[in-house]
């Protein structure tokens, strides 16, 4: 069942920006969706590339090369930590699938291309976080802010990735204040962050050039926002994405294990 679970521990409070944050203790359920059925939190659109409900999954269509099409859900988040189900059902392995998060954008908004934002007068409307899987085994991590997209780390091969068309993948994003944490099927993943907090990452043979790299981000441009499931295209088009079981709770205690 698709629901918004409304029975938090802890009381919301009224951001800044005028969203309700849901918040409560330690590993309290915020909201949960195996996509059964639509509410009125989850925005679907159709087109050439495409969010739909199907045979109990959420589908991403990316329809058109360099494109990014997103499905956001769930309430503004602060803290958090995020489960979801993933499997490539079409297309090319050269793809990207994940999560946008922290997500601050106006209601209705246009889609994006990989390369940036389709309208430039828009582009400053709109922040967030993007992290994403491709089904050829690599990672990466973006930000986006004030119409500004910024590398965190770039595209790193990594073996927790299982690979191939249709093959099962669990994502995990665990975020408390300023500090990120990213895990694929329970594994904690290692990102290749710039010395320049202006600076663009760069992992040239297995090295992290101009950088170190870190299991914790600590990350203070972007402090909370809605979270979005995510499809990329690159050089080809066609990606499909499925994802399922979407949980959002609020994040373990300090020194609990992952």
């Amino acid at each position: 069942m698709l629901a918004a679970l409304a029975a938090l521990t802890g009381a919301s409070r009224l951001a800044a920006e005028l969203h309700f944050i849901a918040t409560g203790k330690a590993e309290a359920l915020l909201y949960a969706a195996d996509f059964s059925f639509s509410e009125a939190s989850l925005d679907l659109f159709s087109g050439r590339s495409s969010a739909s409900l199907q045979d109990g999954e959420l589908l991403l269509h990316a329809g058109a090369a360099n494109h990014l099409v997103y499905a956001s859900a769930g309430p503004h988040l602060g803290d958090f930590e995020l489960e979801v189900e993933t499997r490539a059902l079409a297309g090319p392995l050269d793809n990207g699938f994940g999560v946008l998060f922290r997500l601050q954008q106006p209601r209705s908004f246009p889609e994006l291309e990989a390369s940036g934002l389709t309208s430039p007068a828009a582009s400053t409307a709109i922040n967030y976080y993007l992290f994403l899987v491709s089904s050829d085994g690599y990672y990466q991590l973006l930000r986006t802010q004030s119409g500004r997209q910024q590398v965190l780390s770039t595209w790193i091969a990594s073996s927790f990735i299982r690979q191939g068309p249709g093959i099962a993948n669990r994502l995990k994003i665990r975020a408390r204040g300023r500090e990120l944490e990213f895990f694929i099927n329970d594994e904690r993943l290692e990102f290749c962050i710039p010395d320049s907090a202006s600076g663009s990452s760069t992992w040239v043979e297995g090295e992290c050039l101009g950088g170190q790299m870190r299991h914790t981000l600590r990350e203070d441009k972007l402090l909370n926002g809605r979270v979005a499931l995510a499809a990329q295209s690159l050089q080809e088009a066609g990606v499909l994405i499925a994802f399922d079981n979407l949980l959002l709770r609020m994040p373990p205690a300090q020194g609990a294990s992952a």
